[in-house]
């Protein structure tokens, strides 16, 4: 039989993840493994679609233009 040590499972916490988390646990569970849970937060430049590939301060620029408009 394998032997698994650690379990890293990456989740954003979303509806979408509980079962990932579920498994994740439950197969820990049947071997004996640590868990070991990853927050991924998703990426700003997705979120806001004009933003490109702006990075730090022009992000923020980017964000605070959006919010001032709506």
């Amino acid at each position: 039989m394998i032997k698994l040590n650690k379990i890293l499972i990456p989740t954003d916490f979303s509806q979408f993840s509980k079962p990932a988390i579920r498994y994740g646990c439950a197969i820990a569970a049947r071997f004996e493994s640590e868990v070991h849970l990853l927050h991924i937060c998703p990426d700003p430049a997705m979120l806001i679609p004009e933003a490109g590939g702006l990075g730090g301060a022009g992000l923020l620029e980017q964000a605070d233009a959006i919010n001032q408009s709506a």
